[in-house]
């Protein structure tokens, strides 16, 4: 599964060093360096460890990354990381959005999308990280854009949510971000 010889700890570092900038300025790209064959076995290889559970759906075998990182297997209502192979809204409707007291019990969507540029629904993005607005695509429906928008309509509840296209270029939307559709 493991697609290249390197140094697989400094291939970690630099990917979650991208999940950490594009999540600080939503609405920008990063590129993920792969590890394994998928990128979203890379991100779920670099994000999980024992103390967080985590929820997989795709066709991809998920038990190597499990057993590596010691991730304990959870339902959709109580992970921490959720990682799709495609956008999935009855997923996204049951992720956790944390509490009052704990809303950083949240879950962590990370969806795979079509390459950018092959449709998607337009948004206007604007909050923390944000200087006034900025325009992106995002490779998801409408219908997926506005369940996030109401998933994150309770500030400081919501999920922050990753979208990765095929080729490994990564976007990030935190629960404090403030979606517009054209």
């Amino acid at each position: 599964m493991i697609i290249q010889q390197r140094d697989i700890e400094q291939a970690n570092r630099e990917n979650f060093r991208v999940c950490l900038e594009v999540l600080s300025r939503p609405g920008t790209t990063g590129t993920i360096t792969p590890v394994f064959k998928s990128h979203l076995a890379t991100l779920a290889h670099c994000l999980l460890y024992a103390d967080v559970s985590s929820f997989f759906k795709g066709d991809e075998d998920y038990q190597q990354i499990r057993a590596i990182t010691g991730s304990p297997e959870a339902t959709t209502t109580t992970a921490d990381y959720i990682f799709c192979e495609q956008e999935d809204l009855e997923i996204l409707a049951a992720a956790k959005i944390g509490t009052l007291v704990n809303p950083e019990h949240s879950a962590t969507l990370l969806i795979q999308t079509d390459s950018a540029g092959n449709g998607g629904t337009d948004v206007v993005l604007s909050g923390p990280g944000i200087q006034g607005t900025t325009k992106k695509t995002l490779s998801v429906e409408s219908t997926f854009i506005d369940t996030l928008r109401q998933k994150n309509g309770s500030f400081p509840l919501g999920v922050d949510c990753f979208f990765l296209d095929l080729d490994g270029t990564l976007t990030g939307i935190t629960r404090t971000t403030r979606l517009e559709t054209n």
